[in-house]
């Protein structure tokens, strides 16, 4: 479990990501992790990121959402009503609702113009978002298709953007 981003509602209940399948990160012999790597891994492996909760009275915890691309973030609506995830390599938020009709569902909120690296709400209501870099088209054409994500894994890091 890569535990990323978390949110307490009101009740005690703890909501967080799973950033993705794959440990966190190495760590370095200065003690830093190897982040970069981790989210390296995370784009070729595609979108195995979890939304979940925490009852900390029972101790339970439920996965609420699967199949995020990197959940990087998790934020509670003002009214708590629904929680806003955000996907990094899909460059977009999502809404998973807590109350009302659509509760349980996971949908689409927001596309994004780059890639999200976390959320939370804002004073008023609205929500703030991180975004840390461009979604190129060369990124979002790659993340289309699995061959083409695993070959650009083998590309020296020489030869990638400085």
């Amino acid at each position: 479990m890569f535990a990323d981003d978390i949110d307490i509602a009101s009740d005690g209940m703890v909501y967080f990501t799973d950033a993705a399948k794959i440990s966190p990160a190495e760590r370095q012999l200065n003690g830093n992790y190897d982040l970069l790597r981790t989210s390296k891994a995370s784009f070729l492996q595609g979108p195995t990121g979890r939304l979940l909760s925490y009852n900390p009275t029972t101790g339970e915890i439920h996965v609420l959402a699967t199949g995020l691309w990197f959940a990087n973030g998790v934020a509670l609506s003002a009214d708590e009503s629904f929680i806003v995830v955000a996907s990094t390599m899909s460059s977009r938020l999502f809404r998973y609702w807590l109350k009302g009709t659509q509760a349980g569902e996971l949908e689409p909120f927001a596309d994004l113009p780059g890639f999200p690296d976390g959320v939370s709400l804002a004073s008023d209501g609205n929500f703030w978002v991180a975004i840390f870099s461009e979604a190129t088209p060369t990124i979002l054409f790659l993340a289309k298709y699995v061959h083409a994500r695993w070959l650009a894994g083998w590309v020296p890091s020489s030869w990638l953007p400085k």
